[in-house]
Order: C-alpha cells, then sequence, then structure tokens
C-alpha cells in the first residue's frame, strides 16, 4: 500500500518496462506478501494490532522445529532464531495488469442482492465509510 504522501508518477509504459527490469516478474503475489511481512517496519505494526498478539502466541506454542522452518531472515517475532539486523529482501513491484486492476474505478451496486436475496444495508455508505476510517484508527492503520 502507498503510503499517504507517496504519488504515482509512471506512465503505464514506464510501468510496464520497470517491471521487466526487476526480477519481479518471476516472483509471485504470495511470495511478495512475505517479504512484505518479514520486514521489520511491517512486523512491528502488526504486533501492535490484537490479531498480531495473538498470532505471536500462536507462533511460540507451534513445536520448535516447525517454529525454526517458519523463522528466517527478517521474522523478527520474540523468540526467533534472527537478529533485529536481519532485512528481508527488497519487495518487487507489481506487474502493471495488476497495478491496473487494483486502482480500476469500479462501482457496486446492490440491486441484485436487494432483488434475488432480500438484501437491505444496515447503515448508508457515508456512515460504513466513517465507521471502517473509525477502525482503521484503532488498529493503527492509519
Amino acid at each position: 500500500m502507498l503510503g499517504r504522501s507517496a504519488t504515482v508518477s509512471m506512465t503505464p509504459e514506464e510501468a510496464l518496462k520497470h517491471f521487466h527490469g526487476s526480477d519481479g516478474a518471476r516472483a509471485g503475489m504470495v511470495s511478495q506478501l512475505m517479504k512484505a511481512i518479514r520486514h521489520p517496519g511491517v512486523r512491528k505494526r502488526i504486533a501492535e494490532t490484537r490479531e498480531g498478539q495473538l498470532a505471536i502466541r500462536a507462533f511460540h506454542r507451534l513445536p520448535a522445529g516447525l517454529r525454526a522452518r517458519i523463522s528466517g531472515p527478517g521474522v523478527s517475532l520474540p523468540g526467533a532464531n534472527t537478529t533485529a539486523t536481519d532485512m528481508a529482501p527488497a519487495i518487487h513491484p507489481l506487474h502493471p495488469s495488476k497495478i491496473a486492476f487494483m486502482t480500476a474505478k469500479t462501482h457496486a451496486r446492490i440491486d441484485k442482492a436487494r432483488r434475488v436475496l432480500g438484501f437491505a444495508p444496515q447503515f448508508d455508505f457515508t456512515r460504513g465509510i466513517d465507521l471502517t476510517a473509525a477502525w482503521a484508527e484503532w488498529a493503527n492503520l492509519l
């Protein structure tokens, strides 16, 4: 996810050229996600959440052999077999088609859900966004 002050100024052609110039063309989304999670800054933010605390406790309940296999460069969970100076490898850029898909302007409609399922939203859009923003601040995501 881009930071609040980050801007994207590449054309699609420049993004494709950059993508093919990196080894991101050979890296899958799951491996990129794992690299991001192993980054010390990301790991620290995750560990500060309630869900992160639960994941850390679950990690420590695993058998030692499995914990050792999971622990690798950049893992900084308390008790992991690495040091805080280990750094995760660089995150590779996504393919421009994936960027285009994720940034496409879409319009969600609930007509069919109302018609087929009898769905009725509990909140209007504005109230839902306000609740989402409050949750994101509570979870230290903003």
